[in-house]
């Protein structure tokens, strides 16, 4: 029997299409319809009430109903979320392994020298989910009424005060660390696998460096009390407050939280799940819930998210001779 003359002409495409290099991106599209097939895990490096893991929960139902499938939160915690990154940069490349990434990834990769993976490399950037500055924050009972109060007493008495962070290698690490060099003192460090504010509200920290999202509650309670943001202007979301650059001109350090997979994966999957994220971050009950956090929403196309990532490893490099993290 002669072969039909319909299905002999659409062979003969794909075969030229194969033949051409097209092949291999026009049967990944296809396949990237039908993804997710199962389940997706959606890793964080921090502890319960860290930023990353709040803002993963917050958006992880929007996504799953988007996409069909669960998405769960797992957290995967130490060494500054560089676990977290290193376990997904190892996974293979088929979208259903996701990593939600930090500003503090890229203070990692431009200032860490014993990473066991490239983060520009080994990973695939997907969309930004949100930024935010930081809070310099004390207990309500604190003696200090402003940030020139405890620079004063700091510059008294040189390594005895302290302050918490997230974790060595965060951006809230290197926003004391080079708010220090700025200022002209000395800090105890003390690390964290997640938000310090329960050592804070403890008594047992002098001064946090603090997201917004781990720290609404307790400064909208009256129990802590912010002393400076380090955004170029004051918090929307906290507009008491004032902005470090009021009285030190020009310092800043916004961060930002973000989704990424292995750097294999298809580029189609790749552009799906960004526009999945930017439409669940447009939703309002996302936007409400970030909104509660004192965190905005931002996503972003993938070339948007490296190009961010780019220049952050160009900025903390620059820094690198001001603000040190160890190994």
């Amino acid at each position: 029997m002669p072969a039909d003359p319909s299905r002999r002409d659409a062979l003969q495409v794909l075969a030229a299409l194969v033949a051409g290099g097209a092949g291999a991106g026009w049967m990944t599209s296809v396949a990237a319809q039908g993804w997710p097939q199962r389940p997706v895990t959606f890793f964080q490096g921090f502890g319960p009430g860290g930023n990353p893991d709040l803002i993963a929960r917050a958006l992880a139902p929007a996504l799953g109903e988007r996409l069909g499938q669960p998405v769960v939160v797992e957290a995967r915690v130490g060494a500054g979320g560089r676990m977290s990154t290193a376990h997904v940069a190892r996974q293979p490349p088929d979208g259903h392994t996701w990593a939600m990434i930090t500003g503090g990834d890229g203070v990692l990769a431009a200032l860490a020298g014993n990473l066991q993976y490239d983060l520009v490399r080994d990973l695939a950037f997907v969309s930004t989910v949100a930024e935010f500055a930081f809070f310099f924050l004390v207990h309500n009972d604190s003696p200090y009424r402003t940030l020139a109060d405890f620079v004063a007493d700091a510059k008294k008495r040189p390594g005895q005060l302290n302050y918490g962070s997230g974790g060595i290698g965060t951006t809230l690490h290197l926003a004391m660390e080079y708010y220090k060099s700025v200022a002209g003192i000395d800090l105890q460090h003390i690390p964290f696998k997640g938000a310090p504010i329960p050592e804070l509200m403890a008594g047992r920290l002098d001064i946090a460096v603090t997201t917004p999202s781990s720290s609404a509650q307790v400064i909208r309670s009256g129990k802590a009390r912010i002393l400076g943001v380090t955004s170029p202007g004051r918090s929307p979301h906290f507009p008491e407050a004032p902005a470090i650059a009021e009285t030190t001109p020009g310092f800043e350090v916004v961060s930002w939280l973000g989704v990424a997979v292995p750097a294999a994966t298809p580029a189609p999957i790749v552009e799906r799940l960004s526009g999945e994220i930017n439409a669940a971050l447009a939703r309002d009950d996302v936007k409400t819930r970030l909104s509660a956090m004192g965190v905005d929403p931002a996503g972003s196309s993938p070339a948007q998210f490296r190009a961010r990532v780019e220049a952050d490893l160009r900025k903390w490099r620059s820094l690198s001779d001001r603000v040190k993290i160890g190994d």
